[in-house]
Protein backbone atom coordinates (compact mmCIF):
# COMPACT_ATOMS: atom_id res chain seq x y z
CA UNK A 1 0.00 0.00 0.00
CA UNK A 2 1.26 3.06 -1.27
CA UNK A 3 1.40 6.61 1.14
CA UNK A 4 1.30 9.71 -0.85
CA UNK A 5 3.70 12.25 0.31
CA UNK A 6 2.68 15.68 -1.51
CA UNK A 7 5.41 18.28 -1.87
CA UNK A 8 4.77 21.73 -3.06
CA UNK A 9 8.40 22.60 -2.77
CA UNK A 10 8.15 25.92 -3.76
CA UNK A 11 6.01 29.03 -4.86
CA UNK A 12 7.81 30.69 -7.51
CA UNK A 13 6.54 29.70 -11.40
CA UNK A 14 7.10 31.10 -14.71
CA UNK A 15 3.73 31.22 -15.59
CA UNK A 16 0.68 33.26 -14.49
CA UNK A 17 -1.77 30.87 -15.46
CA UNK A 18 -5.62 32.27 -14.84
CA UNK A 19 -7.01 29.58 -12.82
CA UNK A 20 -4.31 29.48 -10.45
CA UNK A 21 -5.95 30.12 -7.23
CA UNK A 22 -2.73 30.58 -4.81
CA UNK A 23 -1.77 34.26 -3.86
CA UNK A 24 1.72 33.29 -3.11
CA UNK A 25 2.72 31.41 -6.86
CA UNK A 26 4.06 33.90 -9.37
CA UNK A 27 7.30 34.93 -8.38
CA UNK A 28 7.30 34.53 -4.53
CA UNK A 29 10.96 33.00 -3.49
CA UNK A 30 10.36 33.27 0.24
CA UNK A 31 8.77 30.00 0.59
CA UNK A 32 11.42 26.91 -0.89
CA UNK A 33 11.58 23.56 0.74
CA UNK A 34 15.30 23.17 1.10
CA UNK A 35 17.42 20.05 0.77
CA UNK A 36 17.98 19.54 4.71
CA UNK A 37 14.14 19.49 5.19
CA UNK A 38 14.11 16.63 2.87
CA UNK A 39 16.63 14.56 4.75
CA UNK A 40 14.63 15.15 7.74
CA UNK A 41 11.80 14.36 6.03
CA UNK A 42 12.94 10.80 4.89
CA UNK A 43 14.20 10.39 7.78
CA UNK A 44 10.97 11.29 10.02
CA UNK A 45 8.95 9.34 7.72
CA UNK A 46 11.26 6.30 7.01
CA UNK A 47 10.20 6.99 3.18
CA UNK A 48 10.66 3.90 1.47
CA UNK A 49 9.61 1.91 -1.97
CA UNK A 50 6.37 1.90 -0.73
CA UNK A 51 5.27 5.17 -0.96
CA UNK A 52 4.55 7.91 -3.78
CA UNK A 53 6.20 11.14 -3.95
CA UNK A 54 4.49 13.84 -5.69
CA UNK A 55 6.50 17.09 -6.47
CA UNK A 56 4.41 20.21 -7.66
CA UNK A 57 5.33 23.95 -6.51
CA UNK A 58 4.80 26.61 -8.33
CA UNK A 59 7.13 25.62 -10.70
CA UNK A 60 9.15 22.73 -9.14
CA UNK A 61 11.98 23.11 -11.68
CA UNK A 62 12.18 26.21 -10.79
CA UNK A 63 13.31 25.57 -7.03
CA UNK A 64 17.21 25.70 -7.21
CA UNK A 65 18.07 22.47 -5.00
CA UNK A 66 15.36 20.30 -7.29
CA UNK A 67 17.66 17.17 -8.80
CA UNK A 68 19.39 17.39 -5.62
CA UNK A 69 16.13 16.74 -3.92
CA UNK A 70 14.73 14.10 -6.41
CA UNK A 71 18.08 12.02 -6.09
CA UNK A 72 17.43 11.66 -2.42
CA UNK A 73 13.96 10.99 -2.88
CA UNK A 74 15.33 8.59 -5.93
CA UNK A 75 17.66 6.73 -2.72
CA UNK A 76 14.81 5.75 -1.01
CA UNK A 77 12.89 3.24 -4.33
CA UNK A 78 9.50 5.40 -3.80
CA UNK A 79 7.70 6.17 -6.87
CA UNK A 80 8.68 10.18 -7.84
CA UNK A 81 6.05 12.25 -10.19
CA UNK A 82 6.59 15.39 -11.15
CA UNK A 83 3.83 18.01 -11.87
CA UNK A 84 5.57 20.73 -14.01
CA UNK A 85 4.62 23.23 -17.24
CA UNK A 86 7.51 21.74 -18.86
CA UNK A 87 8.77 24.79 -20.12
CA UNK A 88 12.65 24.87 -18.34
CA UNK A 89 12.68 21.18 -19.94
CA UNK A 90 13.32 22.53 -22.99
CA UNK A 91 16.91 22.58 -21.85
CA UNK A 92 17.93 18.80 -23.00
CA UNK A 93 20.22 18.50 -20.84
CA UNK A 94 18.16 18.91 -17.41
CA UNK A 95 15.36 17.21 -18.59
CA UNK A 96 17.84 14.30 -19.38
CA UNK A 97 18.91 14.32 -15.39
CA UNK A 98 14.90 14.81 -14.57
CA UNK A 99 14.26 11.58 -16.81
CA UNK A 100 16.43 9.54 -15.49
CA UNK A 101 15.26 9.82 -11.83
CA UNK A 102 11.51 9.99 -12.11
CA UNK A 103 8.68 7.62 -12.78
CA UNK A 104 6.41 9.98 -14.27
CA UNK A 105 6.05 13.44 -15.29
CA UNK A 106 2.78 15.15 -15.52
CA UNK A 107 2.92 18.29 -17.90
CA UNK A 108 -0.36 20.20 -18.66
CA UNK A 109 -1.38 21.23 -22.64
CA UNK A 110 -4.32 24.22 -22.66
CA UNK A 111 -4.74 23.88 -26.01
CA UNK A 112 -3.25 25.64 -29.19
CA UNK A 113 -0.48 28.02 -28.70
CA UNK A 114 -2.39 31.14 -28.71
CA UNK A 115 -5.42 29.77 -26.41
CA UNK A 116 -2.17 28.15 -24.28
CA UNK A 117 -0.30 31.21 -23.99
CA UNK A 118 -3.68 32.98 -23.44
CA UNK A 119 -4.26 30.76 -20.21
CA UNK A 120 -0.61 30.90 -18.88
CA UNK A 121 -0.53 34.97 -19.73
CA UNK A 122 2.59 34.36 -21.08
CA UNK A 123 3.53 34.51 -24.82
CA UNK A 124 6.12 31.99 -25.69
CA UNK A 125 4.71 29.34 -23.13
CA UNK A 126 3.31 27.10 -25.53
CA UNK A 127 6.25 26.32 -27.59
CA UNK A 128 8.33 26.16 -24.17
CA UNK A 129 6.57 23.50 -22.70
CA UNK A 130 5.75 21.93 -26.47
CA UNK A 131 9.78 22.06 -26.44
CA UNK A 132 10.23 20.20 -23.09
CA UNK A 133 7.45 17.33 -23.94
CA UNK A 134 9.40 16.59 -27.18
CA UNK A 135 12.37 16.16 -24.93
CA UNK A 136 10.57 13.82 -22.30
CA UNK A 137 9.38 11.64 -25.39
CA UNK A 138 12.65 11.22 -26.97
CA UNK A 139 14.18 10.32 -23.64
CA UNK A 140 11.60 7.92 -22.10
CA UNK A 141 8.11 8.44 -23.53
CA UNK A 142 6.39 5.77 -20.66
CA UNK A 143 7.35 8.26 -18.37
CA UNK A 144 5.04 11.29 -20.20
CA UNK A 145 1.71 12.13 -18.95
CA UNK A 146 -0.33 15.06 -20.85
CA UNK A 147 -2.81 16.32 -19.18
CA UNK A 148 -5.13 18.57 -21.11
CA UNK A 149 -6.81 21.36 -19.27
CA UNK A 150 -10.61 21.71 -20.46
CA UNK A 151 -11.17 25.19 -20.75
CA UNK A 152 -14.15 27.19 -22.97
CA UNK A 153 -11.38 28.52 -24.60
CA UNK A 154 -10.02 25.20 -25.35
CA UNK A 155 -13.69 24.00 -26.39
CA UNK A 156 -14.33 27.01 -28.70
CA UNK A 157 -11.12 27.04 -30.74
CA UNK A 158 -11.84 23.83 -32.12
CA UNK A 159 -8.89 21.92 -30.35
CA UNK A 160 -8.87 18.36 -30.76
CA UNK A 161 -6.77 16.53 -28.79
CA UNK A 162 -6.75 12.89 -30.75
CA UNK A 163 -5.16 15.75 -33.88
CA UNK A 164 -2.75 17.18 -31.49
CA UNK A 165 -1.44 13.60 -30.24
CA UNK A 166 -1.55 12.33 -34.13
CA UNK A 167 -0.31 15.76 -35.76
CA UNK A 168 2.71 15.50 -33.33
CA UNK A 169 3.39 12.37 -33.47
CA UNK A 170 2.66 11.95 -29.59
CA UNK A 171 2.73 8.90 -27.73
CA UNK A 172 2.83 9.56 -23.89
CA UNK A 173 2.33 6.77 -21.67
CA UNK A 174 -0.61 8.45 -20.48
CA UNK A 175 -3.25 11.00 -21.51
CA UNK A 176 -5.46 12.66 -18.48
Amino acid sequence: MFRILYFNINFVCNNSCIFCFSHNTFFDNSYLIHKNDIIEILMKYKVSSNDRIIINGGEPTLHPELLEIIRLFHKTGAEIIVYTNGRKLKDVDYCCKLVRMVNRIVVPVHGEESVHDNITQKKGSFIDTICGIKNILMLNSSKLELKFIVTKNMICSDFSINNFLFCNHYEPSSVA
